[in-house]
This record gives structure tokens, C-alpha cells and sequence, in this order.
């Protein structure tokens, strides 16, 4: 592949021009694995949401499991990090890609989409059978994470897929100590959540959120009731 044609396919993904990075792929002439700023073609094309462009390369042989050389961040990342849910669905169509592929941090795609709450990403990934539970390096999962960022929809979503609430990151947080509003917080509590768990300071759920008044009223509510 030419210089010419390295440049045109980067600057068609930054500028996000899928119609340009389309033409340029059907073109021919890729080397599919040689790296373009770190990253392969294929990458791109995930990156870029071009779900056509995916189809071609992997047709062509393209390797679905290559990482951008510098964060670890796998196509199915890239598809899901940029919210492109049918680059997401064309990615995961070949039988050697793997929804729990993990970048420099240990994330999933499935972390990464908790974050920004893209639900339907996030459908697409637990129906091809990701792993609800994993954990990144500070052993957060996409629960915590979730919940962190005030994504309702997305904690009930996971937690309908078996996400457990009473794991704990590396400073003995879970999920229900992140929660994020009242409505978080009760839906952790309708899944079970243990509110006796204790960070690694020694505190539970209760104190470290002492002077947020809607949570701390329901979890008083909440410890009332199962008292009796």
C-alpha cells in the first residue's frame, strides 16, 4: 500500500468520512495487516462504522483480532468506543473475534459501552455471549462503571444479564457505593445488593454516602423493611 493511500484511509476515518473510507477500501490493493498510525485497515473501518468495509476485509482474510499498537483497543472496541453498532454486529459476525478481548487496561468492549450507555451495543455484546462479570485492571466491571456514570438504563440491562452487584474494585467499592442517583441505587437494591459490604477504610454503603440525602433515605428505607 502507497503512502497516498495510508494518508487518504487515515484522514477518511479522523474526518470520519465513511463514504471516502468505503470507496478507498473497495479500490483493493490493502495490505490488509500493515499498520497505519498503529492501527490495520480493519481497525479503522471499525472505528470509522463502516460495517461494508469490515465484510470486504474479512472476506479478503483480514485479521479481526488486531490491536491498535498503542492503547491495546481491539476492532470490537474501536466499533463499540465510537458507537457503531452495525460495525459492532459486522465485527462480531466472524467466528474469531471475541466479545471479551481486553486492551491495555483490561477493558472490554462491554466496559466501554457501559460507560457511555449505549444499550444496544451493549445488547449486541451480551447476546453473543460476553462475560457480564469481568473485571478491568482496578477489577471494575461494567456494572460499577455504569453505575459510576449514572447510566439507569444500561444497570438495568446488565443486571437482567446476571451482572453481580456485590463485586468489589481494588478499594473494595461495588457497585451500590457508586451509584449515582436514587434511581441507581434502587435498582441495586431491588437486585439484592448487599448494603452490609464494606470498602477497604472499613465503611459501608450507608456511611460513604452520609451527605447524599436521597440515597442515604432509601437505603434507611431499605434497612428498615428487612429488619422486620
Amino acid at each position: 500500500m502507497n503512502t497516498h493511500v495510508h494518508q487518504e484511509l487515515y484522514g477518511a476515518w479522523s474526518s470520519g468520512n465513511k463514504g471516502r473510507f468505503e470507496e478507498l477500501v473497495n479500490a483493493g490493493g490493502l495490505i490488509l495487516e500493515q499498520p497505519i498510525n498503529g492501527r490495520t485497515v480493519l481497525w479503522l473501518a471499525a472505528a470509522v462504522g463502516s460495517a461494508e468495509s469490515i465484510h470486504v476485509l474479512l472476506k479478503k482474510g483480514a485479521n479481526v483480532r488486531a490491536k491498535c499498537e498503542t492503547t491495546g483497543m481491539s476492532p470490537l472496541h474501536a466499533a463499540t468506543r465510537w458507537g457503531h453498532p452495525a460495525a459492532v454486529e459486522a465485527t462480531l459476525s466472524d467466528s474469531r473475534a471475541t466479545p471479551d478481548e481486553v486492551d491495555n487496561y483490561a477493558q472490554t468492549p462491554l466496559m466501554r459501552t457501559a460507560l457511555d450507555g449505549n444499550v444496544e451495543i451493549a445488547n449486541l455484546l451480551l447476546k453473543s455471549g460476553c462475560n457480564v462479570n469481568m473485571a478491568d485492571c482496578d477489577r471494575r466491571t461494567a456494572l460499577m462503571l455504569a453505575a459510576n456514570q449514572g447510566r439507569s438504563e444500561m444497570v438495568g440491562l446488565l443486571l437482567q444479564n446476571k451482572a453481580n452487584p456485590d463485586l468489589q474494585d481494588e478499594d473494595g467499592i461495588t457497585a451500590l457505593m457508586r451509584a449515582k442517583n436514587a434511581q441507581i441505587c434502587q435498582q441495586l437494591l431491588e437486585a439484592g445488593a448487599d448494603t452490609l459490604l464494606t470498602d477497604k477504610s472499613g465503611k459501608t454503603v450507608a456511611e460513604r454516602m452520609a451527605n447524599r440525602p436521597a440515597i442515604l433515605e432509601l437505603l434507611n428505607a431499605h434497612a428498615s423493611e428487612h429488619s422486620r
